[in-house]
């Protein structure tokens, strides 16, 4: 197979490989006052679907026995690799392309080389042992392994036994179809058979039948190869296969193409419960990889030429290694047993003002934050306080014990090792703008002329910078003087922040918007790194919030009247765990 990495059973590994994960949001390619007006921001808002009824996602992967005991906290098995210099993996054989063994013994597969490439700096030997879906739960919990490898799902239903590290590949069900067919599914499968690779797909066939109400019929084959060979002589209209299993068919068949990806599905590598300080060891190693560049081209050696959709990124740099990644006992007591005696959830990352300065969009995201914070605490039956103290850095403030999360933060590699990260529920851009009769044709256009750049003032100068040989680049003392200079037409443009930019528009009507939004990061919770199932509990209820359209509707109340003119709201793509949800955190019907 081109582009494979084999690695032998007890390799010892001392450099890195190019490695490749998607999640979520991408970077961009690209890389007087008394006239202001007073803008009236977005109130607090009202509960939103009181009795929200999520689906979730049915799943080929085996349900684990809940006989299955959660071991009693002996500590990180970070301290154990870095003393033993081993690290256990446990492997599926016969999950390919992701991971398998080779008539030679040797295993390889992208997640293979994922992790491999991520424990490249640690000096350590990497101990494969091949388990199945049957017995690697708890090869893991009886201590026989220290990460899961190989087509593990994110699944509600196995959290309790787990910690997963940051998704490594998207899976689902493909449809696939002879090329020279239409997109029009609903006459494509009228009448057609449809040809179900793997028993455990037929559910995802059912729900596409009764979704498009065509008159059509899901018909098991034994193999992806049959189904091709059907769908070539006309025998089915289409083939459902898991996703990883249409790549390499995707690769061989010109004739073959995907026209859709149902019911997406996330795998990542799994850890025991609790042992939050090698799940996040490893997430560091895999975002320091995506940043340095060589996240792309082992995707794409290990999965026929394909490239990732969707990457998350982590700015800065990591300030630990295996050698001193910080260590430490779980919290007690933990966030949920306060909450259930009684106290309220504390909550720091909120403006403690009367009132906000001109353009300031703090207004914008503390109203969103505050509407997200009511909702997960009305969810959870809790009271809120919000922290109202020093200006403290948001991991001062959890490791110290101050509060329980922080709102609307941005993950930095060096934070990797002292506080842990929500899923993403918001994002936040930069935008470009300038008078409607100057001629400024984008973020590439700003050669020797002045700009002012405004917060973020290191992101916006940098963009500027990247894409202009010879830029003025100015910061302004204040937001209002940036806003006076444009006008004024003392600098061509100015770059910053997407809702700083938006009130100012909202303040001058000749003010007009590059139609790009760059540098688009996403924002998450900031928890405490020692108190795992208080991260759970935030990850499901944002989860929930998301698929019961919540999230979506407080995005678009608070964010949607700020959009520039023609502009509509980007969705946010979501991790959602599959399977049905259990009530083990004793919270909230969670």
């Amino acid at each position: 197979m081109s582009g494979l990495n084999k690695f032998s059973l007890a390799a010892s590994l001392k450099g890195g490989l190019a490695i490749a994960a998607f999640l979520l949001i991408g970077l961009s390619a690209c890389d007087a006052t008394e006239d202001i007006e007073t803008v009236t921001l977005p109130t607090a808002t009202e509960i939103v679907n009181p009795n929200p009824t999520p689906t979730r996602t049915p799943s080929l992967q085996v349900l684990p026995a809940h006989s299955l005991a959660v071991p009693d906290w002996t500590g990180s098995s970070v301290e154990t690799i870095r003393e033993s210099r081993i690290l256990r993996v446990g492997v599926l054989f016969n999950a390919t392309p992701l991971s398998y063994m080779l008539p030679s013994g040797q295993v390889g597969g992208y997640e293979v080389a994922l992790l491999a490439a991520i424990a490249g700096g640690w000096d350590v030997e990497l101990q494969y042992m091949h388990v199945t879906r049957q017995t690697r739960l708890e090869s893991l919990l009886i201590g026989e392994v220290d990460i899961l490898v190989g087509a593990v799902s994110q699944r509600r239903d196995q959290a309790r036994y787990v910690e997963y590290t940051e998704p490594v590949f998207m899976s689902g069900f493909a449809l696939l179809v002879k090329d020279d067919v239409g997109d029009n599914l609903a006459a494509l499968l009228d009448g057609a058979t449809i040809a179900v690779v793997e028993p455990g797909n037929s559910m995802a066939c059912e729900e596409l039948v009764a979704q498009h109400a065509a008159n059509a019929r899901c018909e098991p084959v034994l193999s992806i190869d049959q189904a091709l060979v059907d769908l070539m002589s006309g025998e089915v209209g289409a083939v459902i296969a898991r996703y990883e299993t249409a790549i390499p068919v995707l690769a061989r068949y010109s004739a073959v193409r995907l026209i859709d990806v149902l019911d997406p599905e996330y795998y990542a590598f799994a850890v025991k419960r609790g042992d939050a300080w090698l799940r996040d060891l490893v997430n560091q190693g895999l975002f320091t990889l995506i940043s340095s560049g060589e996240a792309a081209s082992l995707y794409s050696a290990e999965l026929y030429g394909n490239t990732p959709e969707l990457f998350a990124r982590r700015t800065g740099t990591a300030q630990y290694s295996l050698e001193n990644f910080p260590t430490g006992a779980l919290a007690d007591p933990t966030v949920i047993q306060r909450l259930l005696s009684g106290e309220p959830l504390r909550v720091g990352g909120l403006a403690q003002v009367d009132s906000y300065s001109e353009f300031d969009s703090r207004a914008i995201y503390d109203g969103f934050n505050r509407a997200v914070i009511n909702e997960l605490a009305r969810r959870w039956n809790v009271p809120v306080v919000e922290y109202s103290g020093s200006d403290e850095p948001a991991s001062s403030l959890l490791i110290s014990g101050e509060v329980d999360l922080v709102t609307g933060i941005q993950p930095e590699l060096s934070q990797y090792g002292t506080i842990a990260f929500s899923q993403a529920y918001y994002t936040e851009g930069v935008r470009l703008i300038h008078l409607q009769d100057v001629p400024v044709a984008g973020i590439a256009d700003l050669e020797r002329r002045a700009i002012y750049v405004v917060d973020p003032v290191a992101v916006s100068t940098d963009l500027v910078n990247l894409n202009n040989r010879f830029p003025v680049v100015l910061s302004a003392d204040s937001l209002v003087d940036a806003f006076l200079a444009l006008r004024t037409r003392g600098v061509v443009a100015v770059v910053g922040n997407e809702y700083i930019l938006s009130l100012m528009g909202r303040a001058d009507d000749r003010i007009v918007f590059d139609d790009a939004r760059y540098r688009v990061q996403e924002r998450v919770f900031a928890t405490p790194i020692n108190d795992p199932d208080f991260l759970r509990l935030i990850n499901l209820t944002l989860q929930d919030m998301q698929q019961d359209g919540t999230l979506l509707v407080l995005r678009e109340q608070y964010f949607e009247p700020y959009l520039p003119p023609g502009a509509t709201y980007d969705d946010l793509p979501s991790v959602i765990w599959a399977g049905p949800g259990e009530q083990y955190l004793g919270l909230g019907g969670y």
